[in-house]
């Protein structure tokens, strides 16, 4: 199945559906999250982005996400995780230019925004759920065999 693909976008929410116990207010804090940082990269990237995406992303921060249930709920937990998130991406995108030992750790650190997952996971369900859950929620988007490990490392890749 192609990464991004309708097919791919629709097996991953019934995945996050059930990792985070069928909370759909769960699962859409996650989703918003997640459609805020790849519209971010793409414009730090200078990717093409169409209006809808960028608009979509902008309803889903100030609309979406402060009034979601969740996130209202859950914010005070959650807020930090975020920032982190920002921060460690920010480094990521500086270290992605350097050194191939750095580009090694920015492969990585790019996807500590997977955290916040794992932490709805723990909010949801428990502590024992995001523990055993965390390793394929890593492997299954951190660690995709088409993602270009070798193009990281060689600086070919941001």
């Amino acid at each position: 199945m192609e990464f991004n693909s309708p097919e791919w976008r629709q097996e991953r929410d019934a995945k996050m559906l059930e990792w985070c116990g069928g909370n759909e207010a769960a699962v859409s804090f996650v989703l918003d999250i997640v459609q805020l940082a790849e519209v971010w990269d793409d414009i730090v990237d200078g990717d093409e982005l169409d209006m809808e995406q960028v608009e979509d992303a902008m309803l889903a921060g100030m609309l979406r996400l402060p009034l979601n249930p969740f996130y209202r709920e859950h914010g005070e937990y959650l807020t930090p995780l975020i920032i982190q998130a920002i921060n460690t991406w920010k480094v990521a995108n500086v270290l992605s230019q350097g050194t191939r030992e750095q580009r090694a750790v920015a492969y990585t650190l790019r996807h500590l925004d997977l955290q916040i997952l794992v932490a709805v996971v723990e909010l949801t369900r428990g502590r024992r759920a995001a523990l055993e859950l965390g390793p394929e929620i890593w492997t299954r988007y951190a660690a995709r065999p088409d993602d270009g490990i070798d193009k990281w490392l060689s600086g070919d890749a941001t």
